[in-house]
Parts: structure tokens; sequence; C-alpha cells
């Protein structure tokens, strides 16, 4: 950088005040995009912006915090709902906060599961993107006879038996199951409980006027 110091005649500025100058040696520049790029830069360019992306997210570790996360809902919800069935048929305030508790943690914990399933699928969905981008890729290569980018992708492919991770996520999934379907069988419950209510309250009203129309019936029968 050089300054340009007004006071030694060095500086053009009509104003007199101080100026720098900045000396930028360009060595590469890289475009995003460009209008005389080839739909093989282009596409090129997209994977290196997914890529990098999704590098980003597993230095994230998103899907596994949620993952830790859903753990200790899960033993909080556990450890509340033993509490709560022990004191459950108790007319008390104890029994009321430990079941308002319960509820508030299963909550959290299916709005958590939630959150891990959609990031999961963006993860997929990212991976997807990338593979479709890279076929695209050597399809152009493949019809030109030549490659114009040096863009290259390496993708292993893992088998053998199932790592410990996999029977993690199927415990995971079964965990889900049971307590998606525990929450329907509640809402059930609950739902018959409150029909029932109806159609009692509904029996009663229709005794009420059967009752009424007798007792007038009655009346104007006494009354001849």
């Amino acid at each position: 950088a050089y300054q340009s110091d007004s006071e030694h005649g060095l500086s053009n500025d009509p104003i007199g005040a101080d100026r720098y100058r900045l000396d930028i040696d360009l060595g590469k520049i890289s475009f995003v995009h460009h209008h005389l790029m080839s739909l093989e830069h282009v596409l090129a360019m997209k994977m290196k912006q997914m890529y990098e992306y999704y590098t980003v997210r597993r230095q994230q570790r998103i899907v596994q915090q949620l993952s830790e996360k859903i753990k200790a809902l899960k033993s909080a919800e556990n450890n509340y709902r033993t509490l709560y069935e022990q004191t459950k048929y108790a007319d008390s305030s104890e029994s009321k906060e430990l079941h308002d508790r319960l509820v508030n943690y299963q909550n959290e914990l299916r709005q958590a599961r939630n959150q891990r399933c959609n990031e999961m699928r963006l993860d997929r969905d990212l991976l997807k993107h990338l593979l479709d981008a890279w076929k695209e890729i050597k399809d152009i290569r493949r019809g030109n006879g030549y490659t114009t980018t040096s863009l290259k992708l390496i993708i292993k492919q893992i088998s053998g038996k199932k790592t410990k991770q996999y029977e993690q996520m199927q415990q995971q999934i079964e965990e889900e199951i049971e307590d998606e379907i525990a929450l329907a069988d509640k809402q059930y419950q609950q739902e018959k409980e409150a029909h029932s209510k109806i159609v009692r309250k509904k029996k009663l009203q229709d005794t009420r006027k059967v009752d009424f129309i007798l007792l007038l019936v009655l009346f104007f029968s006494t009354d001849k």
C-alpha cells in the first residue's frame, strides 16, 4: 500500500486529504457462473457448492446432536412416566404436576424426532442431488469425448455386517413407533371418553324431554 501525502505534492486530491492506494495481484479468479462457461463447468461448480454445504453439515453434527437430545428426553420421559404411574390414582397437585411434565417431555420428544427426520431427509436429498449432478457430468463427458474440468467424485460403498450405528437406528425407530402407537391409543381413549360424555348428556336430555312430555300428558288427562 502506498500513501499519498498532499504536503509533498504527491496527491492530486483537490481537497488535499491523504489518500491510500492498494495494489492487488490476482493469481486466480474462480467464477461461480459466467455466460461463457460450458454446461460441465456449471454442473461442476454446482457440485462443489453442494459438497461444501454437505461438509459443513457433517462438521456441525446436526443429526448426531438431535439424536443425543432425543436420548436425553426419552430418559427423562421414562423417569417421569414411572413417577406418574406411582401417583396417578392419588388426587393431589403432585400427580397433576407430574402428568403435565410428562406431557411436556412427550411433546418435546416428538418435536425433536420430527426435526431429526427433516435433517436426515435434507442430508439424503443433498447426496442424491450430488450423485445426479455427477451422473450428468459423466454423461456430458462421454457424449463430448473429452473433459473440460478436473472435477472427480469418488464413491465408496461400504458393505458387510450391520454396523452398531445401524442397530441403534433400528432401535430408535422401534421406540418411536411404540411411542406413536401409545400416543394414538391415548388420544383415542380421550376422544372415546369425550364422545361417551356427549352421548350420556344427550340421553339425559332426551330422558328429561320424555319425562316432561309425559308429565304434560298426565296433567291434561287429569284436568279432563
